[in-house]
């Protein structure tokens, strides 16, 4: 079979698109001096379907992008950590359903977080540990060195 060109293709699509069936498709491109088989159309239009010719889809129409989340969310995410900078993520999305009833994953409060400004990882377990014990563990050095006397100051 020999390779189909991209306007071809193209072509294809369209019609497809206007609801030309892949019969009709065929005769319209033998009318173009394009021969093509049915089952070579049928092909080009299941991987239409299937999304595998972005560029031929983004070229016949834009793809819809849905807004999940809006400036009032964000504003309340700002608001939020503004108040209590310790909160998490699960902590946002439930606030996010109660004030604003808008019901989003936890992928995209991690978005809105970051859109927000803020930094939407948290520090790492042995981090909080460590911050946490900082001052016992300095109070103990200094006790084993009075004890010790090994270094003198």
């Amino acid at each position: 079979m020999p390779k189909v060109q991209h306007s071809t293709k193209l072509r294809i699509v369209q019609l497809y698109r206007e609801g030309w069936r892949p019969y009709a498709i065929r005769k319209q491109l033998a009318d173009e001096s394009q021969v093509l088989s049915k089952s070579s159309i049928q092909c080009i239009i299941d991987k239409h379907k299937s999304g595998h010719f972005t560029s031929i889809n983004a070229i016949i129409t834009k793809h819809v992008v849905f807004q999940k989340i809006n400036d009032q969310d964000i504003t309340t995410i700002d608001n939020a950590f503004s108040n209590d900078c310790n909160l998490s993520a699960r902590d946002i999305q439930r606030l996010l359903l109660v004030k604003n009833n808008t019901e989003v994953s936890l992928s995209t409060v991690g978005k809105a977080i970051d859109a927000a400004g803020w930094v939407s990882t948290a520090p790492r377990y042995c981090q909080l540990i460590r911050d946490a014990n900082k001052e016992l563990g300095l109070n103990f050095a200094k006790t084993r060195f009075k004890i010790m006397k090994i270094f003198k100051m």
